[in-house]
């Protein structure tokens, strides 16, 4: 939620660090509000499963691994200023570990989604995953309009990888 903060898709207190202890409490407070509400849903009721979450969690890194496959191609020079610019005969690691991911992740993912027995597949966490989805991108999208009607670029954060 910090890194959210600062690049501009999450309100700005996000984006806070603490002098006194030098992290995100707002932040921090946040997730453990959202985990807490999540744990009681879990605990005290049937609407979810041990794995209701994992198909969510898989498709997101699919996404990610696909990324990594094509970010070394799409994005050269990026790369070659980066820490990550490691190549194995001549080909970026960053590509040979996405090619190698996918396979694995794509057969959690189709798991996940077959099995009733892990309970991911239940009716409800597919609903509940699929609003995620939908929530996320909305969001995305509603704050890039905003940010953008106010004179802000917010893809202009997201064309290099920030120096750390």
């Amino acid at each position: 939620m910090l890194a959210w903060g600062l690049d501009g898709v999450a309100p700005g207190p996000f984006s806070s660090v603490s002098e006194r202890r030098h992290t995100p409490v707002f932040a921090i407070v946040t997730l453990v509000v959202l985990a807490e509400i999540a744990l009681a849903i879990f605990t005290y009721t049937t609407l979810v499963a041990i794995l209701s979450g994992f198909l969510g969690f898989a498709i997101a890194f699919l996404v990610v691994a696909i990324a990594g496959v094509f970010f070394p191609f799409t994005h050269r020079d990026t790369l070659e200023r980066s820490p990550a610019n490691i190549r194995v005969a001549g080909i970026p690691l960053m590509a040979i570990c996405g090619v190698l991911a996918i396979p694995f992740i794509a057969f959690i993912a189709y798991r996940t989604a077959t099995d009733k027995a892990l309970g991911a597949n239940a009716h409800v966490s597919l609903i509940v995953n699929g609003i995620l989805i939908a929530v996320g991108f909305g969001w995305f999208y509603a704050l890039r309009w905003y940010r953008r009607s106010r004179g802000e670029d917010v893809d202009r954060r997201f064309k290099e990888i920030p120096i750390e």
